[in-house]
C-alpha cells in the first residue's frame, strides 16, 4: 500500500524500514532548505514529545524565542519548544498535541519539517502516512 503525502517537511533520522520512511528519504534528498525528520510513535501524543537534535536547534532555531510555527495545508500552528540541560535535544511541546490531533497524525507517520522562514522560524511540514 502506498503512503499519502501532504505538505509538511523534515529530514531523515534512523528508524526502522517502512514505506513512509523510504518516501520521506526520497523526498528529503531533493530539499535545499534545512530540515529534520520525525517518525511518530504512540508516546508522542502525551507524555513524551518528539525531539529535535540539539545540533539542528542550535544552528537554525532561536532558542531564546522557544516558539516555532508549523505550516500544513495552508494553516499555521504555534508550537512551543522545551529544552532541558540534562537532555541533548529540544522537544516539541505545548501546541504539538493539537497539531497532531487536527491533522489526524498516527503512529508510523513520518513528518519532514522544512525550515523555510528562518527569521520567524516557520516550518513547512510534509507528512508521509504510514501504517499503525
Amino acid at each position: 500500500m502506498a503512503t499519502e503525502r501532504n505538505s509538511l517537511q523534515a529530514s531523515p533520522m534512523s528508524f526502522k524500514n517502512s514505506e513512509a520512511k523510504k518516501e520521506a528519504n526520497q523526498f528529503t534528498s531533493t530539499l535545499e532548505n534545512p530540515h529534520f525528520t520525525i517518525k511518530l510513535k504512540s508516546n508522542h501524543w502525551n507524555v513524551y514529545k518528539p525531539r529535535i537534535q540539539i545540533s539542528f536547534a542550535r544552528k537554525y532555531l532561536c532558542l531564546k524565542k522557544k516558539i516555532i510555527k508549523l505550516r500544513f495545508d495552508e494553516e499555521l500552528w504555534t508550537v512551543n519548544l522545551a529544552s532541558y540541560p540534562s537532555e541533548p535535544a529540544v522537544k516539541l511541546s505545548e501546541g504539538w498535541s493539537q497539531f497532531v490531533e487536527e491533522n489526524k497524525l498516527q503512529p508510523g507517520d513520518v513528518c519532514v519539517f522544512e525550515l523555510f522562514n528562518e527569521e520567524d522560524i516557520v516550518f513547512d511540514v510534509h507528512v508521509f502516512r504510514g501504517r499503525n
